[in-house]
């Protein structure tokens, strides 16, 4: 059976123990977003930065090495730092699409 070391705290670095903050983050930011899209303006910027500390921190040297050499994790992190990047984005864009045809209705 193949775990994730990230999952199994086999790595010991302040980027995979606090890896579940970026998940939880993007969740609250698409949900804020998808309500309100005029709160994109806040929360797609506090996204990007911390997606990109934590993609940052992954592909540092010592991090990548430890990480490929366990598992062949490395992309599947990655892609899931993009999807956490892209989640927020989403969702502003679906509330605009809704207020924008309330807008042509009510018109």
């Amino acid at each position: 059976m193949k775990w994730n070391p990230i999952i199994l705290g086999i790595i010991e670095d302040a980027y995979s123990n606090n890896f579940w903050i970026l998940p939880l983050l993007s969740i609250i930011g698409f949900l804020l977003c998808f309500y309100r899209y005029k709160l994109a303006w806040i929360v797609i910027p506090i996204v990007s930065v911390v997606s990109a500390i934590f993609l940052m921190g992954f592909l540092e040297r010592q991090n990548y090495n430890h990480i490929t050499s366990l598992s062949h994790s490395m992309p599947r992190i990655i892609t899931f730092i993009a999807i956490s990047f892209i989640l927020p984005v989403t969702g502003t864009y679906f509330s605009w699409r809704k207020s924008k045809t309330k807008q042509e209705n009510l018109a």
